[in-house]
């Protein structure tokens, strides 16, 4: 209406007796009121909200590239309204990343330097993880970096996943040294109570039996689980079992120190409890551990020499 009523004046303005002439009010007088029912006129910058320019100011305060930005809309319910559109489309999930479908090698290049993607999936680098990695775990992480290049994943992302996944590891595999612990010290438990006195006898035997294997399989063997994750060395029944087959092979317990008993030491234990027989018979026979000795030594030295 604003600009209506500048062309009326115009109007009155042009054609000769127009100026200056009836039809021009008085100097100083203030100006004619608009015809009957036209409105106001709008307030400058409103876009028909009501609110003047100062909707922009009050959104923006002093951020000036918000303010210039909002200069693209005309008035605030556009802004509103298109404000409301684009909320929709991010939950729908129809934002793209800025990158198009058929994207070029130039933009798809461009948009990885601009997001922090390595333009070669080699070219990760592992050092912002603040781990040491090994070989093996670089070599781990390989096709990892393949897949993390495929679907543009950042350099630091990518750092910050591996990081959270090898500290994860950590805490499992330290959860798993402490049950190793716990089962050792459940293992001992049960075997002291089966074996009584003769506990550190049988472990040595245990121990020995073990080493016998071949060294080259031995820490495998230390390594290994059962199905209930137990360490087989944590297993009384393994233990048990090892004890029986050195029993076998070497009835006699282990000299002391630990060691096995050999052939000659179970000739010198015969001779000893022959000579203890014959000169003093009477303490021999209440030597029960004495006797037991004599037994397993005889009996050893009739296994080898039957194998003969």
């Amino acid at each position: 209406m604003k600009f209506m009523n500048n062309i009326y004046r115009a109007e009155a303005g042009e054609g000769g007796e127009g100026s200056g002439g009836e039809g021009d009010p008085p100097p100083g007088d203030p100006p004619a009121d608009p015809p009957p029912g036209d409105p106001p006129a709008d307030p400058p910058g409103d876009g028909g909200s009501g609110a003047g320019d100062t909707w922009r100011t009050n959104l923006a305060g002093k951020n000036e590239d918000w303010g210039k930005r909002l200069e693209r809309y005309t008035d605030q319910d556009k802004f509103m309204e298109s404000a409301f559109q684009a909320h929709d489309k991010i939950r729908a999930g129809e934002v793209s990343l800025g990158l198009p479908e058929d994207a070029s090698e130039e933009q798809m290049n461009d948009f990885r330097e601009v997001n922090g993607i390595p333009l070669e999936a080699d070219k990760y680098d592992f050092s912002g993880s603040e781990r040491e990695l090994s070989e093996m775990d670089l070599e781990m992480m390989g096709p990892v970096a393949e897949i993390a290049h495929k679907y543009n994943i950042s350099n630091e992302a990518l750092n910050d996943l591996m990081g959270t996944y090898m500290g994860e590891t950590d805490k499992i595999v330290e959860q798993m040294h402490v049950q190793d612990n716990l089962d050792a010290q459940e293992s001992m438990k049960m075997l002291k109570e089966n074996w009584g006195p003769e506990y550190p006898i049988n472990m040595n035997r245990a121990t020995n039996q073990f080493n016998l294997l071949p060294e080259s399989i031995r820490d495998a063997i230390k390594q290994a689980k059962m199905p209930d994750g137990r360490g087989i060395m944590n297993c009384p029944e393994y233990m048990t079992w090892l004890v029986n087959v050195d029993r076998q092979i070497t009835p006699m317990d282990p000299i002391k120190g630990g060691q096995e008993a050999t052939l000659n030491d179970a000739r010198k234990v015969v001779e000893a409890s022959l000579l203890r027989m014959r000169d003093d018979s009477v303490a021999w026979h209440k030597d029960k551990k004495g006797q037991d000795d004599y037994m397993k030594a005889q009996t050893m030295i009739d296994q080898f020499e039957g194998s003969q």
